[in-house]
């Protein structure tokens, strides 16, 4: 399809991984929904644009972030 052509294939294989991995962390409400909403956000980002990169990112030090940390409100990340 034209998307595989556009690599957008792969892109979709790398949204799913990182909800798979969200699914197992033990995030509280607030930080899944955010995590969502963000992920939801790079899956309508086309791969070559500059903002998929930093929004992958982003999204890939929120899952490297450990369990105990996730009890700190998530607004406190903004602020930083």
């Amino acid at each position: 399809t034209i998307q595989d052509e556009l690599g957008g294939a792969g892109q979709e294989q790398e949204v799913q991984e990182m909800r798979e991995k969200a699914e197992k962390m033990k995030w509280n409400a607030e930080i899944n929904a955010t995590f969502l909403k963000e992920l939801n956000k790079l899956g309508r980002t086309h791969s070559q644009s500059p903002d998929y990169s930093v929004q992958l990112n982003y999204l890939q030090t929120i899952l490297c972030v450990s369990v105990p940390l996730c009890s700190i409100p998530f607004s406190t990340f903004h602020n930083l």
